[in-house]
């Protein structure tokens, strides 16, 4: 049963088409879910070194796994690693596959962010935030970014609260603007990529952008600690899940109050959503806090 999993500290993903999930429930292992059958699908035994973000591709056939400063890419149907790409100096911290599968992107606290061509294993473009100095702790990096115009243009938000959005054929800057004064924690595009969506490090406030112009369009105040963002594709809607154990969802509509949101309880079993994706990323929000709670 789904309700009985237990989610593990480390990083935890969910395919784009919400039918797997994929977890570190100890060191050296990757357990890979198919949330519609409930059940495991394969365990990847990957040896010891730590896994800090994984990405799984669109059709969830591969997943890429950033260890240490290399990234791994393991086929999920032989449970073998099938590539390493290397060449940041520092922590991998995020990572994503693009539209086309054969592209994948990496943010590393060496403060770039590196475009992969797969087919070549090459590194085809850098983007860097700390120029030609030297990389310390206290250096900007990137946080986490989204991938825009099914994969033309990528944003970028920094542990110092910048945002930047590149195009990723010319290697431009087309925009840079402050987010904030601490560190963007999570960045989801919306609305036919027009708008951007961010949180911070260390509050609870989510805001909207109008990216082009750099303007704050809104701010969603949360009444609790945020462990994931989720935008529907279909729709002009946010799920939050809050480590409370509950998903708010925000209308984000040109014809609805975007002020205005509604916060739904998922154990209830009279509460439903079109997408199950988000129903069953609730309980996984839900079981994630109930173990928070055990270990206090």
């Amino acid at each position: 049963m789904i309700e009985d999993l237990q989610i593990a500290k480390g990083p935890l993903v969910i395919s784009s088409d919400g039918r797997f999930l994929a977890r570190v429930p100890s060191k050296g292992v990757v357990e890979i879910w198919n949330l519609l059958s409930e059940g495991t699908v394969r365990e990847l035994s990957i040896g010891e070194s730590q896994v800090s973000e994984m990405a799984f591709d669109s059709q969830a056939t591969r997943i890429a796994l950033s260890r240490g400063r290399n990234i791994e890419i393991w086929d999920l149907a032989l449970g073998e690693r099938i590539q390493v790409l290397k060449g940041h100096s520092y922590l991998v911290m995020d990572l994503a596959f693009m539209p086309d599968d054969q592209t994948l992107v990496s943010g590393s606290m060496d403060g770039t962010v590196r475009v992969w061509d797969l087919n070549s294993e090459s590194c085809t473009s850098t983007f860097s935030f700390v120029g030609n100095k030297k990389v310390t702790l206290d250096s900007a990096r990137p946080n986490s970014f989204d991938v825009l115009a099914d994969g033309k243009l990528l944003a970028v938000g920094t542990n110092k609260g910048m945002i930047s959005v590149f195009d990723l054929e010319t290697g431009e800057r087309i925009a840079n603007f402050r987010g904030g004064n601490s560190g963007i924690s999570e960045i989801v595009a919306m609305g036919d990529d027009q708008m951007l969506i961010t949180r911070s490090s260390n509050n609870f406030v989510i805001k909207v952008w109008d990216w082009r112009s750099g303007k704050l369009l809104t701010s969603l105040w949360q009444p609790g600690s945020i462990a994931r963002m989720q935008a529907r594709p279909d729709s002009l809607e946010l799920a939050v899940g809050r480590r409370t154990g509950d998903v708010q969802v925000w209308d984000l509509g040109p014809e609805s109050d975007v002020w205005k949101g509604g916060s739904l309880d998922f154990a209830s079993a009279e509460v439903k959503m079109s997408s199950e994706r988000f129903d069953r990323l609730s309980r996984l929000v839900e079981d994630w806090a109930s173990e928070d709670g055990a270990d206090q």
